[in-house]
């Protein structure tokens, strides 16, 4: 099917069905795809589910539907016992190196190439292609689900992911592929709540393996100055640094609200749209989460649009 097929579709469906009953329906599917071009079809649904736009919902689900890359996720497979996020991550970047050299393994692989009809689709998109790879090859750090995805409150577990994802982040200031990560999480969590409360810890699931496959695939753009995964070092240097930070006492108040202001108008002056999103959802989060002085952080490390060589294929 062609995308406006998926969109002809889904605005039937949606006149059929009604808006929440689509969401229940197609969303959980379409989320086993989410490591498609990026996270952005997951981007730009749960952002305009957040806006409640109709037009721009279709698109999403119609997005999501046709660039689909399957997580390769079992929903009742594998399992491991990570307690929470930052566990899951700090056991993530203890294997740093062997993910490295994993995806560039994968990457070189015959078996993935699109002359053999591996998603020919995408094989000139570079690091989307090599997404799919990661995602389709066997690796278990990447396809276990973590105990805490069924363990903790909802409530609790977004407060987690987003703590150590906006770490993650500030571990890569700047970094334009773990951006994509935090603008995701914040459609996934719109996203996810439309739906049935049994299917929103599976799509949960599913996008922390699309994030996990996704950091470790912007590996492959080592060649072009863009760093491999962080040290674990870092990442427990910057939880020390802000785990009990916050913005909510005496002076620092006012003064967290005056460079608010100052980021704000930074972004909206920035060519780089991405930035307005990270303020956004940073100052969301600030506000939503006591004040946390992490999220202010993060907000301040704007990226830049990143070069893409050009290639001879056609």
């Amino acid at each position: 099917m062609h995308f406006p097929d998926f969109m002809q579709f889904f605005g039937q469906e949606e006149k059929r069905l009604g808006m929440n009953i689509l969401l229940q329906t197609y969303g959980p599917v379409v989320m086993q795809g989410s490591s498609g071009a990026l996270l952005h079809g997951v981007i730009h649904l749960g952002w305009a589910i957040d806006a409640c736009h109709r037009a721009m919902i279709i698109e999403g689900l119609s997005y999501m539907a046709f660039t689909y890359v399957t997580t390769h996720v079992d929903a009742k497979g594998k399992k491991n016992n990570h307690k929470g996020v930052l566990d899951s991550l700090q056991q993530f970047l203890d294997r740093k190196e062997e993910l490295e050299i994993w995806a560039k393994k994968v990457a070189n692989s015959p078996e993935f190439s699109p002359e053999k009809g591996f998603h020919p689709e995408i094989g000139m998109a570079g690091l989307q292609h090599h997404v799919a790879k990661l995602q389709a090859s066997e690796n278990i750090i990447l396809k276990t689900r973590p105990q805490w995805i069924d363990k903790l409150k909802i409530k609790d577990l977004w407060q987690q992911i987003y703590y150590g994802a906006t770490l993650f982040y500030l571990s890569r200031p700047g970094d334009f592929v773990v951006l994509h990560v935090l603008t995701g999480l914040w459609g996934l969590e719109h996203i996810v709540s439309k739906f049935k409360v049994e299917d929103q810890r599976d799509a949960i699931a599913h996008f922390w393996s699309a994030m996990l496959t996704t950091a470790v695939g912007s590996a492959y753009l080592s060649t072009l100055g863009i760093p491999g995964l962080p040290e674990k070092k870092a990442l427990l240097t910057l939880h020390e640094k802000y785990s009990s930070s916050f913005d909510k006492e005496g002076d620092k108040d006012a003064l967290a609200e005056e460079n608010w202001n100052t980021l704000i108008d930074a972004a909206v002056g920035q060519q780089e749209e991405h930035n307005i999103k990270l303020v956004y959802v940073m100052r969301r989060l600030w506000e939503r989460y006591d004040r946390y002085s992490l999220f202010r952080m993060a907000a301040a490390k704007f990226t830049e649009t990143p070069l893409i060589p050009k290639t001879d294929k056609k």
